[in-house]
């Protein structure tokens, strides 16, 4: 099954409820392509979203193609992307 930006902006969008401080750890398997203005969107309206709850969102395992889009962008210092499972964990407080 093949994902789209807007399947997984809505599955983002679904995992935060307000009574629950969400907390997401993003995993980007290699070829996500991550570098398409809707995905960026798609995860940066998450972000942004759980943020406003005071939840926590990481990326990790992006590929360095990935890591140049969202640092260009300045996605970077909303959105902490880092390099294992573990310090995305780390990083969103669990």
């Amino acid at each position: 099954m093949r994902t789209t930006c807007k399947d997984l902006e809505r599955e983002l969008l679904a995992m935060i409820r307000p009574a629950i401080v969400a907390r997401i750890a993003l995993g980007l398997p290699v070829g996500w392509p991550m570098s398409r203005p809707q995905a960026c969107v798609s995860v940066l309206a998450a972000a942004k979203q759980i943020r406003t709850l005071r939840g926590g969102f990481a990326i990790f395992g992006a590929e360095a193609a990935i890591q140049r889009v969202f640092d260009i962008s300045g996605f970077s210092r909303i959105i902490p992307m880092v390099a294992s499972e573990a310090e995305a964990l780390q990083a969103i407080g669990r």
